[in-house]
C-alpha cells in the first residue's frame, strides 16, 4: 500500500493457535457479524485461549496525527485478517490512539480469540451459535512492545 508516495509495510509473526478440531466441524453459515455486547453469559466467561495473533510492524509512512481515519482504517483493515475486524472496530479507537500517540510512525497490534470456557470450541449450544471473544491491544512500537496504548473488544458470531 502506498500513503503520501510512502510505501506501507507489514509483517505478521508469532501466530499461536488453540483452535484444535474446530477444522472438523461442519456449519452452515448463514450469517456472520460482531457486536460489541456480549451474546451469552458475561465477557468474563469468555476466558478460554484460542489464538494469538501480532502484527508486529504496522508501518504509517507518518506521524499518526497526520493521517486521516479513513487512511488510518484502510491500513489496519488492509493488514488485519478480515475475518478478525471490520472498518468499525478499526476505527473505534483512532482518536484515542491519536491523542495518547500522535508522534507514532509504526503501530503492532495484538489480537487474542477467546471462547467461552464453558464451550471451548466456539459453538454456544443454547443460543445455536458459535461465538468468539476477540481482545485487541494496539502499541505504538514495533514487536507488540511497551506499554498498550488501547484495548477493545468484539464479539464474532456466526450462525
Amino acid at each position: 500500500m502506498i500513503l503520501n508516495g510512502a510505501t506501507i509495510e507489514i509483517s505478521k509473526v508469532n501466530a499461536y493457535s488453540n483452535f484444535g478440531y474446530m477444522g472438523s466441524y461442519s456449519t452452515r453459515a448463514t450469517e456472520t457479524w460482531f457486536q460489541e455486547t456480549c451474546p451469552y453469559g458475561s465477557s468474563s466467561d469468555y476466558s478460554y485461549s484460542k489464538q494469538t495473533m501480532n502484527y508486529h510492524n504496522i508501518a504509517l509512512g507518518t506521524r499518526l496525527e497526520n493521517i486521516a481515519k479513513s487512511a488510518y482504517i484502510a491500513i489496519l483493515i488492509s493488514t488485519l485478517p478480515v475475518s478478525v475486524i471490520t472498518a468499525a472496530i478499526a476505527g473505534a479507537l483512532f482518536g484515542e490512539l491519536v491523542a495518547k500517540a500522535p508522534d507514532a510512525e509504526r503501530l503492532s497490534v495484538k489480537v487474542e480469540t477467546f471462547t467461552h470456557k464453558n464451550y471451548t470450541s466456539g459453538f454456544v449450544s443454547p443460543i445455536i451459535t458459535w461465538v468468539w471473544k476477540y481482545k485487541y491491544s494496539y502499541y505504538a512500537t514495533t514487536n507488540c512492545s511497551g506499554s498498550v496504548i488501547a484495548t477493545d473488544y468484539a464479539y464474532k458470531c456466526q450462525m
